[in-house]
């Protein structure tokens, strides 16, 4: 082979190498999914969390169900639909080395809820109300376990632990999916359920979740020991992270505190 034939074949050769490397290669988010790293992106994306001045909002389950609803169900479905497109545009080898930094997660959270339970016999609600608003979540509390370099949360309070909380990282930066266990409801976080934030690592603002606990502690006797109980309940929730620019939606309502 001439001088000249093999640098046109290694020239060949590089460009495929190349073009193949940039076929691997990430996507850069979408639109839709730059929108889920900020509340005016949420805006944009989910009509319902916008109010009539247009600013952010948690819709209030109590005066309008509906548009609770389509908030909580509209934002659920449109994280699955752009983290199906994100996988689908990228390469699980590099996805496998490229992970995201999971988000942090404040000790002060608000919920907006609504749910129902049921012992077996009847259906009801799972507090006084069907429905609550801005009231202290039973996430209050939430702070990183030791040694586990911010892999896993736990829910503590006044020296007991009610529940802990895994962010696991998802291909876009914003999105973590969340898994939770309580310690005495045997409750979880099926999916979809998520937690929003500005970036890779940065501070979650936003978690749309659905919580279902199968049961709640029921003291025996003077001993004060506690059994489980068969108690299904299912809530659809907002968890907000209670900063100053969401002071407007606190108020003295009781959240569901799962126990």
């Amino acid at each position: 082979m001439g001088t000249t034939q093999l640098g046109a074949s290694l020239a060949g050769l590089l460009l495929f190498v190349a073009a193949a490397s940039a076929g691997c290669a990430p996507e850069a988010p979408s639109k839709a999914a730059q929108d889920l790293c900020s509340k005016d992106g949420l805006m944009r994306l989910v009509p319902q969390l916008r109010n009539a001045d247009g600013r952010f909002q948690i819709p209030d389950p109590i005066k309008d169900l509906d548009t609770f609803l389509a908030a909580q169900q509209g934002l659920s479905n449109a994280i699955e639909t752009i983290l199906a497109k994100a996988r689908a545009a990228h390469d699980p080898y590099s996805v496998a080395v490229g992970r995201n930094t999971p988000l942090s997660f404040g000790s002060r959270w608000r919920a907006a809820e609504v749910g129902i339970k049921t012992d077996g016999r009847s259906i009801s609600f799972v507090d006084s109300n069907f429905a609550s608003y801005g009231g202290q979540s039973f996430l209050e509390g939430l702070k990183p376990v030791d040694q586990s370099n911010g892999v896993f949360h736990a829910v503590a309070v006044d020296g007991s632990v009610s529940a802990l909380v895994y962010a696991m990282p998802t291909v876009l930066p914003c999105v973590n999916r969340l898994i939770l266990a309580a310690e005495n409801s045997a409750g979880s976080w099926p999916q979809p359920t998520y937690a929003l934030g500005p970036e890779a690592g940065g501070e979650a603002f936003l978690i749309v979740n659905i919580c279902q606990d199968l049961g709640r502690a029921v003291s025996t006797g003077s001993d004060q020991q506690a059994v489980l109980r068969p108690n299904a309940e299912l809530i659809l929730a907002f968890q907000w992270a209670d900063t100053e620019d969401m002071a407007a939606f606190r108020t003295d309502q009781k959240a569901h505190q799962h126990r």
